[in-house]
C-alpha cells in the first residue's frame, strides 16, 4: 500500500531495476513486479490492484515503448490513467520518465503529454528527482 509503481517494457528491465535500486537505497517503497509476483499469481489482477493502491505511478518511456504497439505496460498505463481521473490534477500521481536520450514521443497517451516528462537516462535518478518523489509520495 502506498508504494511507488514502476511501469516498464520488458526490454527496459535494466533501467527499471536501476531506478528501483536507487529508490530502495533512499528508503522509498517501490512495488516491482519481479519482487511481488509469484508462481500461480493472477498477475493482471494483482498488477491492477497495485496500480489502484500505489502512491505514485512512474511509466518508463523509451524507444522500446515507442516501437511496441502492444505490451502489458500499455495496460498498466491505462489502469493508471483511469485512476488519475479521480485524483486532483494539482497533485502528482503519474510521473512519466524518459530513459533514452533524444526520444521522439509520438505514441503517448494524451494525459502523459500534459505532464512534465522527467529525463533520467538509463533510469538513474538525480538527487533532485528523489527529493521530488519523497515530497510527492507523502500523501495517500
Amino acid at each position: 500500500m502506498g508504494a511507488i509503481f514502476i511501469s516498464y517494457a520488458r526490454e527496459d528491465f535494466d533501467a527499471a531495476r536501476t531506478l528501483k535500486s536507487a529508490l530502495d537505497a533512499v528508503g522509498l517503497p517501490v512495488w516491482f513486479d519481479l519482487d511481488r509476483l509469484g508462481p500461480g499469481d493472477t498477475f493482471k489482477v494483482k498488477i491492477q490492484d497495485y496500480v489502484e493502491r500505489c502512491s505514485l505511478f512512474l511509466p518508463l518511456l523509451s524507444r522500446n515503448t515507442e516501437a511496441r504497439t502492444e505490451g502489458f505496460f500499455r495496460r498498466e498505463w491505462n489502469y493508471a490513467l483511469d485512476r488519475d481521473k479521480g485524483i486532483d490534477q494539482r497533485l502528482p500521481f503519474i510521473i512519466p520518465i524518459a530513459i533514452d536520450d533524444n526520444l521522439k514521443l509520438k505514441t503517448l497517451p494524451r494525459r502523459f503529454r500534459d505532464i512534465e516528462i522527467t529525463k533520467l537516462p538509463g533510469g538513474r535518478p538525480s538527487a533532485e528527482f528523489v527529493e521530488q518523489l519523497k515530497r510527492a509520495g507523502g500523501r495517500q
